[in-house]
């Protein structure tokens, strides 16, 4: 958002349990001219700078209870004001010589970029912000998003939340698709459409776990040819509730598990001169590994928890290979 005013009148509303943190900055990065609203020790304080001067104003109570706070300022020709859920106000005094009109620059909301001001957080406030307008009017649409994950409700179930804005993780950098594998895992999907699974970078040597239309289907290739087993479950997997899945290899096997659904399909023999470890992904497909002979490239919406390989638990919530727009924090309680 860009903004060119002569009198500032800013709000949004901010829930956090963070004691530091910024909110909210416009200026010049080097803190010649800026006006800044940050978190420091659970208490908001707004920052006015202009040419080696500063003005701060600061709450008299913590905000960092968890709960929604309308927050708004102004700053005027002659004043700053700071307005805490439409009640509690806090003043300061500006001198007459301060250029109010005289800054033309982009508003951050959360931490920003190569910021080189001393005692002010160069770190985002952790929360969530929604309803922020200026002059009165909503700001929609935003230049650019830096990684900024969708607000979730406050009851959160175990599990990791996957958005419209796609993402993916890397559940394992070593799998093997030509030998013996369980791969088992919940989901609470919000579309019928998605890439669940996926390993490989070539037609030759792919395995892949997909819904279309609300069934879902294994595909792959260990090497020797493809194959491919489709189950349709009984109760829409669009119902608000988990869904187990899993997809196994043994003895040249293939079984595809949906809750109490089953199907399996023989593959040939496959070929181990032909084995090398792959990354495991869940949520889509790369975008930089092209994967043109699948029928779908539509990104997982919803929930997964549970996921085990092997039969060994991964810890999802300690996942730092993560891409895209995927949170750790849980998954929306139905």
């Amino acid at each position: 958002v860009r903004t060119s005013t002569a009198k500032w009148d800013l709000s949004v509303d901010v829930r956090t349990s963070s004691s530091r943190g910024m909110v909210f900055f416009m200026g010049d990065q080097m803190g010649n001219r800026y006006v800044a609203l940050y978190l420091s020790k659970g208490r908001y304080v707004l920052a006015v700078a202009y040419d080696g001067k500063k003005i701060k104003i600061k709450s008299k109570a913590k905000y960092s209870d968890g709960q929604w706070h309308m927050v708004a300022f102004s700053i005027s020709e002659k004043k700053i004001r700071l307005v805490f859920d439409g009640l509690k106000t806090r003043e300061g005094n500006l001198p007459s010589s301060y250029p109010y009109s005289q800054i033309n620059a982009s508003i951050y909301l959360g931490a920003v970029p190569s910021l080189n001001i001393q005692n002010i957080p160069k770190k985002s406030f952790v929360g969530c912000l929604r309803n922020f307008q200026v002059g009165r009017k909503h700001m929609y649409t935003y230049q650019k998003n830096n990684g900024v994950l969708p607000c979730l409700d406050n009851i959160l179930e175990n599990g990791v939340s996957f958005f419209n804005e796609g993402g993916y993780i890397v559940i394992e950098n070593t799998f093997l698709i030509n030998v013996e594998y369980r791969i088992a895992f919940s989901i609470r999907p919000r579309s019928f459409t998605g890439i669940l699974i996926h390993a490989g970078s070539n037609q030759q040597n792919y395995l892949t776990l997909y819904m279309e239309g609300g069934m879902l289907t294994a595909s792959g290739n260990n090497g020797a040819g493809e194959f491919s087993l489709s189950v349709t479950p009984q109760q829409s997997l669009c119902d608000g509730q988990w869904h187990s899945v899993a997809v196994s290899q043994k003895q040249n096997i293939i079984y595809l598990d949906v809750d109490t659904n089953r199907n399996y399909t023989a593959a040939l023999s496959p070929k181990l001169s032909t084995s090398h470890a792959q990354p495991l992904y869940f949520g889509r497909v790369p975008v930089n590994l092209e994967t043109p002979w699948l029928p779908i490239q539509d990104v997982f919406l919803g929930c997964l928890n549970n996921m085990k390989i092997n039969d060994k638990s991964i810890l999802l919530n300690k996942m730092s290979n993560i891409h895209g727009v995927v949170s750790l924090e849980g998954c929306p309680a139905y």
